[in-house]
């Protein structure tokens, strides 16, 4: 039977395509929108095309659907790009083509992986601290450039087309610290953070975002305790200040992590479909769902208020969705106002603090 992406009508392009730099400001405010609604909700703007019979011919060339299996050099004779490397920008067709292949990544340190409904794509650069540069700027830049970012699994030979996706808006990417090639000293390494748009493939079946169910079984990994911000905008935020906070946050998740392996339970981290809770475990019948806040004297009630909201809200949902679930709230040290410790209760939420112990990380009546 022969494929989608395997029919003869498709139209060739006859020239190359204009750069969206070429438009000038008149022609851009003309352009109809072509962004799907699901792209616009994702990332607040509209992908602007241009009338050009070239530019719509391209965007009818695009045949692939998720869970389409296509040889990688058909890919790129037919949208361009390079036929080598894990990210390859097209300058034939608006696309820019990334490669996860968990094998050949592995070899690189690069651990492409999926997290909550977010997935995060490791950085192109074998050696030395990754740079935003070629193809790492051609994702981080996809949206202003007009480009759609098209993610396949597999490196070479057959690969399969996972979907659609786009940068998170809010956190584009972040920094880990990762081996070189080879097992090599550890370095910088470029983690973006890439949200689908509209459908995607994920453990061979295909998906919508909103229709995604939890599932609750993904194994916990101990995290980078000496974290990096992605760039602000100057005198936003004071960077130092996010580090130690972050450094904070992540020490404590470590540490509830260890203390729940001597108790002889596995922590989980959210997987597809999940909500972005920072770290969770199963207990009988209930899991337990752990928000983890880094406090400071200046922001130690607003973020109380925060952790208690999202706790109630990972709860929620997962109740809503039939898994009956228990909330903690975990912080660094005893609120300075007790009056903490009774509002969670109050509303089914546990505010706990190290020395973490069994009383403390399991349900109630359950000790």
């Amino acid at each position: 039977m022969t494929r989608p992406w395997a029919q003869s009508n498709t139209t060739r392009l006859r020239a190359p395509l204009p750069r969206l730099s070429q438009y000038s400001p008149s022609r851009q405010e003309t352009c109809r929108a072509k962004a799907a609604p699901a792209t616009r909700r994702l990332l607040g703007v509209v992908e602007f095309v241009d009338n050009d019979p070239r530019y719509l011919e391209s965007e009818k060339a695009w045949s692939l659907s998720p869970g389409d299996r296509i040889r990688r050099t058909e890919l790129h004779a037919r949208y361009g790009g390079r036929r080598q490397g894990g990210i390859a920008p097209s300058a034939k067709t608006p696309n820019v083509f990334i490669f996860t292949d968990r094998d050949v990544g592995k070899k690189h340190g690069y651990l492409d992986r999926w997290e909550g409904d977010t997935f995060l794509y490791v950085g192109e650069g074998q050696r030395g601290n990754q740079r935003m540069e070629q193809g790492n700027r051609a994702i981080l830049e996809h949206v202003s450039q007009g480009r759609a970012l098209r993610l396949f699994e597999g490196s070479s030979g057959e690969v399969t087309y996972v979907g659609e996706f786009a940068v998170d808006p809010s956190a584009p990417y972040h920094l880990e610290r990762a081996p070189e090639t080879g097992n090599g000293p550890l370095r910088d390494v470029i983690v973006f953070r890439l949200r689908p748009v509209g459908e995607f493939l994920y453990r061979g079946r295909v998906h919508r975002p909103e229709t995604a169910k939890p599932t609750l079984s993904t194994p916990y990994r101990d995290l980078d305790e000496n974290v990096t911000t992605s760039p602000r905008k100057p005198f936003e935020i004071d960077p130092d200040a996010v580090d130690r906070a972050s450094r904070t946050h992540i020490r404590l998740q470590n540490e509830l992590a260890s203390q729940l392996r001597s108790l002889g339970i596995e922590p989980q981290r959210p997987g597809f479909g999940d909500p972005k809770f920072d770290i969770g475990w199963w207990w009988k019948d209930t899991f337990v769902v752990a928000e983890v806040k880094s406090l400071s004297p200046e922001n130690e009630v607003l973020q109380l208020r925060l952790g208690l909201g999202q706790t109630l809200d990972y709860v929620n949902s997962l109740e809503c969705t039939g898994n009956r679930s228990y909330g903690l709230l975990a912080i660094p040290r005893p609120p300075s106002d007790d009056r903490w410790i009774s509002l969670c209760e109050s509303h089914g939420v546990r505010l706990i603090w190290p020395p973490f112990d069994r009383k403390t990380l399991l349900p109630p009546h359950e000790h």
